[in-house]
């Protein structure tokens, strides 16, 4: 599966998924690894995230919308990863993250989530 196949579904329902006021503020530190990252931010989201049990990046929205925290899920290249995307002041997004699969994968998602644009 390619990400740029799924990014259609993405948009859609990063545009339906509810944005609750959930200060989440895990610190990115990738040595951490994959399970245990994925765990802060899901307990610390809650139900705020409540994603669709197919969709291929579950999404965290945190600081009032502002920002969110993607988690791949087996089958998507470069699995598993964790992006992290916000909105700078300008309204430009920006991405980073932790990538543990293939590197070229996870720089192509970095990219690709970086350019979808406003974060509604």
């Amino acid at each position: 599966m390619r990400l740029w196949a799924v990014l259609p579904a993405l948009l859609t329902l990063g545009a339906c998924a509810e944005r609750a006021e959930v200060p989440v503020q895990t610190a990115m530190d990738c040595s951490r690894g994959f399970e245990a990252l994925k765990a802060q931010i899901t307990a610390e989201a809650g139900a705020a995230g409540a994603p669709g049990a197919d969709e291929p990046f579950p999404t965290y929205f945190v600081d009032r919308g502002r920002a969110y925290y993607s988690i791949s899920k087996v089958g998507v290249p470069g699995h598993p990863m964790i992006l992290h995307v916000t909105q700078t002041s300008d309204g430009e997004q920006t991405a980073s993250g932790c990538g543990y699969g293939d590197q070229a994968a996870y720089q192509r998602a970095l990219h690709e989530f970086a350019a979808l644009g406003k974060i509604d």
